[in-house]
């Protein structure tokens, strides 16, 4: 399952080159590595920033001097180590205190022949790769240990300790580093075990070229993917596993990244879309399309955070959250990508399964019982909800809550109670989920479903929100029932920060509360700000901006909101004298000093803006081009002038 993308950081624009696109130049002038919740970026003349992903937001910068090219970048444990960069046609590795990145100097400085592309740490070892195709092996202190000459050109490297293969001890302790390599004649898969003093080649193994393919890796399997095919290897002993054409909804076009996940799923990205593809199954799970973006190129994956960093083609650097797959038949067989049929039977699926011929017959009978139980499954809703039959319509839970019932052996439970998505329920395909859910939803609430089956919905992770069709679902909950409302509020996955500030303004206190803890979990600053501004700026009374102020100071857990909502005042150009009662509202809170004086900062930011200063009394209040003639012994209505998101600064 794929969910939209949301906006990590904002890039300098790159001039467009004769070749190539946007993305292709940002990929080259802009290193982004992603560690393990943590996103670094250098940006050039400017920083190394450091990105929090959930919620997105810039946690420290390094800062560099005008002119300096950050090349490359490495990072431990969500920390910056070192980077390499070029300056004035000098290349350069230059090591940070870990402990202080907003440091502007670095501890150790080396120079370099050729520019670095590429930074690893291996065994407290610095691993450079050069523009040149050459590997160096440094200590802490940037001396140099080890060089391995090239051999071929390499097109891939990866290290095992930011690619998913650490859990196994027993390789990792053998191999470091795995490369791959080309020739005009040949291609070559390298691998090496690395130590503070040596590099050691351990297995060189040549494979077929395959012409403009990239490569990713996960869990000792090498990926490999050109315009229309998926190979497979595993590691160490880079036998090929399998290889298959893959389905796309894009069928032309070059591949802009390769990213493999957990699972056996990996990622392409291909003429601005993304899919999720099982490679167990080789099924295409989800897909989305990001043309409204521009061109993107795929980067990496947080497994931490379940998200993709991409760039795209309008100079932003995006997340997307993607939910792998749980490889199992039942997902595949609902995108109708591992059907029966007499040119891909199960034994062509299943390697296991081949030459043999009773497990053959007995896989392609479960798999065919198990396809005829899904479409069983969605007419017998589709007929309970013709008949409104809601007691028969709850069987859909114990279904869902019990991996080893069949639909048809299941009984109409008598207990209707409250039940909740737990991990250990049986794994559904997304699409059975979405027609459950169209069915129990659309187009609006029906009186008959059962509460346990609406509550159990709104809390599965598939849940279908930002699906074309739910487009204004929330919109009616909330008019039809405050419960389940409340309910969405708090659990529906994928929910608009939008969705969440209109909810601020429900007169229930609980739902309130959710919307608040939500918005503050999930989300950022600037997106929260973003949304404010969206919500109140078509309100009919910008009073309700202090009304919403007003509740978010009675209670301590959405008091973190506070913030946003000042500065959603300066977007909006609000009146003088709203934004004084806001100030008289969370002045008492005495009780959080630090972060009531920085909204206070805020606060007299915006004041001075319009010429107020708090000293003065309203016959000697400077006068401003926002102030307006007024009658006698009545006070004047000033308004603060409006900011651009993009110009607003924040304290």
């Amino acid at each position: 399952m794929i969910s939209n993308p949301f906006e990590l950081l904002q890039l300098p624009r790159i001039q467009q080159t004769s070749k190539g696109s946007k993305s292709d130049d940002l990929c080259k002038s802009i290193p982004v590595v992603v560690d393990q919740e943590s996103v670094f970026v250098g940006v050039p003349s400017s920083s190394i920033n450091k990105l929090g992903i959930r919620p997105p937001q810039v946690l420290s910068a390094h800062s560099i001097p005008p002119g300096t090219v950050v090349t490359a970048i490495l990072s431990v444990d969500d920390e910056l180590l070192a980077y390499a960069t070029a300056e004035r046609g000098k290349y350069f590795i230059k090591k940070v205190d870990p402990d202080n990145e907003n440091n502007t100097r670095a501890l150790k400085t080396k120079e370099v022949k050729h520019e670095i592309k590429k930074l690893f740490y291996v065994d407290s070892c610095v691993i450079a790769i050069d523009t040149q195709s050459q590997i160096f092996g440094f200590d802490l202190n940037l001396d140099e240990n080890f060089a391995v000459k090239k051999k071929e050109e390499l097109i891939f490297v990866t290290s095992l300790t930011e690619s998913g293969t650490e859990r196994n001890a027993d390789l990792s302790s053998k191999l470091s580093l795995i490369c791959v390599s080309q020739s005009k004649k040949r291609r070559v898969v390298r691998t090496y075990g690395i130590d503070s003093n040596n590099a050691r080649e351990l297995l060189s193994h040549e494979i077929d070229p395959h012409k403009d393919s990239t490569f990713t890796y996960y869990d000792e399997t090498l990926y490999e993917a050109d315009s229309s095919k998926i190979y497979q290897y595993s590691l160490p002993s880079c036998d090929i596993l399998k290889s298959f054409a893959y389905a796309s909804g894009k069928r032309d076009g070059a591949l802009d990244g390769l990213v493999a996940l957990p699972n056996n799923n990996v990622i392409i990205c291909k003429a601005n879309q993304i899919d999720l593809i099982d490679c167990t199954y080789e099924s295409l799970i989800s897909s989305l399309d990001l043309s409204s973006s521009g061109a993107s190129h795929l980067l990496s994956y947080s497994e931490a955070s379940g998200t993709i960093i991409l760039l795209s083609g309008t100079d932003k650097l995006l997340g997307v959250t993607v939910e792998p797959s749980h490889g199992t038949l039942l997902e595949s067989i609902g995108k109708n990508s591992a059907r029966i049929s007499k040119r891909k039977p199960l034994v062509d699926i299943f390697d296991q399964f081949k030459n043999v011929n009773d497990t053959k017959a007995e896989g392609n009978n479960a798999l065919e019982k198990t396809q005829n139980e899904l479409s069983e499954i969605i007419e017998c809703m589709q007929k309970y909800t013709k008949e409104r039959n809601g007691p028969e319509f709850a069987k859909i839970v114990t279904y869902l809550k019990d991996s080893t019932v069949k639909f048809t052996d299941i009984p109409v439970p008598e207990d209707l109670s409250e039940l909740v998505y737990d991990e250990k329920d049986r794994n559904c395909d997304s699409g059975l989920i979405h027609e459950i859910c169209r069915l129990a939803f659309l187009p609006r609430f029906k009186p008959f479903l059962p509460m346990n089956v609406a509550i159990y919905l709104l809390t599965h992770p598939l849940f279908p929100t930002n699906e074309p069709d739910f487009k204004h679902f929330l919109r009616s909950l909330e008019k039809s029932d405050t419960l389940l409302y409340r309910q969405a509020i708090a659990s529906l996955p994928g929910i608009l920060a939008e969705d969440l500030v209109v909810a601020l303004t429900s007169l229930d206190e609980q739902t309130f509360l959710y919307a608040a803890l939500r918005l503050q979990e999930d989300y950022g600053k600037m997106m929260i700000i973003q949304a404010l501004k969206v919500t109140f700026s078509t309100l009919p009374s910008l009073s309700s901006l202090t009304v919403l102020v007003s509740r978010l100071v009675e209670y301590p857990e959405a008091v973190g909101l506070l913030r946003p909502v000042v500065d959603a005042v300066g977007l909006l150009g609000w009146d003088i004298d709203e934004v004084r009662a806001i100030k008289e509202k969370i002045f008492p809170l005495a009780d959080d000093a630090e972060n009531c004086a920085k909204i206070n900062i805020s606060i007299a930011a915006l004041l001075a803006s319009a010429g107020y200063t708090g000293e003065e009394d309203d016959s000697t209040r400077k006068k401003t081009r926002y102030s307006k003639p007024v009658k006698q012994q009545s006070q004047a209505t000033r308004h603060i002038p409006n900011y651009s998101l993009e110009t607003l600064v924040m304290p």
